[in-house]
């Protein structure tokens, strides 16, 4: 039986690779599914799953970060969206990378990879994980994005994005021109493609600190961001993001 951890934040993920490992594999067992870095770093020191389906972007820290702060080391399997750069990184500091969306023969693949090399040592040390932790950094130093919308892709200059919001499967893109636009995207795909000017504050929100202009404390430690320019809309922190929210913008 193979003892696994699922690390990924976002619930439809967590519930799609659930059921492919269920309905793929029989020598799969789930220990411990964690949606945040620090839950995450509890339960494998807990459970201590021999292999890792690992997201890179949580909600609190990066999934490097994680490995790096474990006392053994685990296999990793990354289940990502990042497809734009150091692909050679995956393979050579991870088993494997699966690119979402995949499906289950990726999986099935990745699974049959893992059990052929669990003789072998694992090849990692802190100094791979720090520079596979450079080269996502290197990534994020983007100005524009791509946004598909249904057979076009549009180029849009991230300066001019004031937030980001879920919309059922997609996700609607607010501009500081006061325009906005769905994009065929999740937010959490969306996400991996953006810069370091951004900031998720709450489940189903990206803002761009950028364009902040004014910040409210509510009941509970939730705040209102108000926005500056053409943009009149402001939108509430989730409770979950707290943390963040103060280290970001030092309140």
């Amino acid at each position: 039986m193979i003892n696994v951890a699922i690390i990924e934040d976002e619930q439809p993920a967590i519930d799609r690779l659930l059921s492919m490992l269920s309905s793929g594999s029989s020598e799969i067992k789930v220990s411990c599914i964690s949606k945040t870095g620090r839950e995450a770093i509890e339960a494998c020191e807990e459970f201590k799953p021999a292999l890792i389906f690992l997201d890179i972007h949580l909600p609190d820290m990066k999934g490097f970060e994680v490995i790096k702060s474990l006392s053994y080391e685990p296999y990793v399997i990354f289940t990502t969206a990042y497809k734009e750069y150091a692909i050679e990184a995956f393979q050579t500091w991870a088993i494997d990378y699966l690119m979402k969306p995949f499906d289950e023969s990726q999986l099935l693949a990745s699974i049959e990879k893992y059990k052929s090399i669990t003789t072998q040592p694992i090849k990692s040390n802190p100094a791979d994980w720090d520079r596979l932790a450079e080269l996502f950094n290197a990534a994020k130093e983007r100005t524009s994005i791509s946004v598909k919308q249904g057979d076009k892709i549009k180029l849009i200059d991230l300066n001019k994005i004031a937030y980001i919001m879920a919309e059922d499967k997609y996700c609607k893109i607010y501009l500081t021109s006061g325009e906005s636009m769905f994009c065929d995207y999740l937010l959490k795909d969306v996400e991996s493609r953006l810069n370091d000017s951004f900031i998720r504050i709450h489940r189903s929100t990206i803002v761009n600190s950028s364009h902040v202009s004014e910040i409210t404390k509510g009941f509970k430690s939730r705040y209102t961001f108000h926005f500056a320019g053409r943009v009149l809309e402001s939108v509430r922190s989730g409770g979950s993001y707290v943390d963040e929210i103060v280290r970001r913008f030092g309140l």
